[in-house]
């Protein structure tokens, strides 16, 4: 594969900064008193028709180094962190985690609680996700999540050193079942679910639930195995 991409880079970088060799010579050509008008015009030309790739290859490369930071999250250690810190409570008192940059170092961040209080940098913490999980009496794992970009008002928390800042996320959790008329024997049916604050959560179990619809009667009419969970 390499022996194959690098002709292909290497007639990449020719085209756009090959400008530079005619450009160059018929500068110097024309300081020793040999006109070069057509190379200057011609380098001149071939620049200009260069730029707007390598601005697209630019933006491209600074839009991909964003995205990938974006995914690039250090655990949190209270014990370990040596700067002041502060406190985020939540309602759910069992395992959950959360996630955010911190101003002090714009670094992201995971935290990990067992009883609803997380030990976080004394800073101002840009959200990005908050998860819950839980077992069924069948032995089943379901996790919910939050992504804090979608929510109003939750993009900065302003934490001062020892201070305690409450976050109102979390269960009771509210399931609604929206049903349409699409076409004749056709119906669209959307699942919406929702925490006890109205926020928006992404609810997954460890393996794909199955939606039972019922008649009037009780009886289950239709069966449907969800594809992601």
């Amino acid at each position: 594969m390499s022996i194959i991409l690098l002709p292909i880079l290497a007639l990449v970088v020719a085209g756009l900064l090959g400008w530079i060799w005619p450009l160059t010579a018929g500068i110097i050509r024309t300081r020793r008193g040999n006109k070069s008008v057509g190379l200057i015009v011609f380098g001149g030309i071939w620049s200009a028709l260069s730029l707007l790739p390598m601005a697209i290859i630019g933006i491209g490369i600074f839009t991909a180094l964003q995205y990938a930071s974006t995914y690039d999250v250090s655990e949190f250690s209270a014990t370990e962190y040596e700067n002041p810190t502060a406190e985020i409570v939540v309602p759910y008192k069992s395992e959950s985690d959360f996630t955010a940059t911190s101003s002090h170092d714009n670094s992201r961040y995971r935290f990990r609680s067992t009883n609803g209080t997380f030990i976080v940098p004394a800073s101002t913490l840009t959200p990005q996700s908050y998860s819950i999980s839980a077992i069924d009496e069948k032995g089943k794992t379901w996790t919910a999540s939050w992504f804090f970009h979608s929510h109003t008002g939750s993009d900065e928390l302003n934490l001062e050193t020892n201070s305690t800042l409450e976050m109102n996320v979390g269960p009771p959790l509210n399931i609604i079942a929206t049903r349409k008329d699409i076409a004749e024997g056709k119906q669209h049916i959307n699942i919406t679910v929702t925490d006890s604050s109205g926020n928006k959560v992404s609810l997954r179990a460890q393996q794909a639930p199955s939606i039972e619809i019922l008649d009037k009667e009780e009886n289950i009419v239709w069966t449907h195995k969800l594809s992601y969970g």
